[in-house]
């Protein structure tokens, strides 16, 4: 893991600047007090700084986080798009049936892909028209 300098680099001598690690900060600015000093732009690399830390010595709490238990809400919410490739969003008027494990919306006027987002796999068992609403089954 690594910090990158505290005060940052500029491409300008004004303005917020960015941070970064940089391996040649020639021609760009950095700051010196409260101004930005531009670091001349050589031949060989005029390099930036960072700080390191081992990651090893935070192993144990990065595993907790990796490998903590998924959270026990099973309950999905669908999504659907009008494209198969395109951006999904959820379907709020659906209504999810824990114990039949099936949602239900209304007919939609065109063709609709759809998709669970949900803390676990699921998948879509069966999608059926009934009384003018659309019914997916999931398990």
């Amino acid at each position: 893991m690594t910090e990158t300098r505290p005060e940052g680099y500029n491409t300008t001598n004004s303005g917020p600047g960015f941070s970064a690690a940089i391996f040649d900060g020639g021609g760009l600015y950095t700051t010196v007090g409260t101004n930005w000093v531009l670091t001349p732009d050589l031949p060989t690399a005029q390099p930036g700084s960072f700080y390191a830390t081992r990651i090893s010595a935070h192993v144990a709490w990065i595993n907790s986080v990796i490998n903590g238990p998924t959270p026990s809400d099973s309950t999905p919410t669908l999504q659907s798009s009008a494209d198969v490739a395109g951006q999904y969003a959820d379907e709020s008027n659906a209504v999810v049936d824990d114990t039949s494990k099936t949602i239900t919306i209304a007919l939609p006027g065109g063709s609709r892909f759809y998709r669970l987002r949900a803390c676990g796999a699921l998948t879509i068992q069966s999608i059926q028209v009934q009384g003018g609403n659309l019914v997916l089954a999931y398990q």
